[in-house]
């Protein structure tokens, strides 16, 4: 067998072990490798590092899906300087991203007048949440109460709750 053969027939490994993080960067890797004269433990943290970084982007990806956003929005995004009201809020609301709240239990209420931006804040902040590989559930009050009544004539309720 030459060195082709048994490249391909590791990635073929790395393929029926669900390892796309090491299967999409091994060739780069062993020519880094073969360049740097890299020892074999080297090569295998490599390896590993690149299919962690791999799955913790998948994952990130996926929660931004399940969280059924209807748009993107983040804090960049938000200007607080057209308000007096949210310049005085800023500070308040950005030490919300550092999501601690998730750790004790408690969830941020988002009250005001119409059109100041509640609902932005609110999805930026969810979609932080996200990016820190929490789960986030994106949808608004009345919706979400009708789907729990639903759920509850259909005695599904648990697992909606679960969710």
């Amino acid at each position: 067998m030459n060195v082709d053969d048994d490249t391909s027939l590791l990635v073929d490994k790395l393929t029926s072990l669900r390892l796309p993080g090491m299967k999409a960067t091994l060739k780069d890797i062993l020519e880094v490798q073969k360049k740097k004269n890299l020892t074999t433990l080297e090569v295998l943290h490599r390896l590993c590092d690149e299919e962690r970084e791999n799955r913790l982007f998948r994952a990130i990806k996926r929660r931004i899906s399940d969280a059924r956003f209807p748009e993107i929005n983040t804090v960049d995004q938000f200007d607080f300087d057209t308000d007096p009201t949210r310049k005085k809020l800023r500070a308040r609301y950005l030490a919300l991203h550092d999501l601690s709240f998730l750790a004790k239990g408690k969830n941020p209420l988002f009250i005001g007048t119409p059109g100041t931006g509640k609902t932005f804040l609110a999805r930026s902040l969810a979609h932080k949440a996200c990016s820190q590989n929490k789960r986030v559930v994106c949808t608004s009050a009345p919706r979400m109460l009708n789907e729990l009544h639903g759920d509850e004539l259909h005695g599904t309720l648990d697992i909606k709750l679960r969710r």
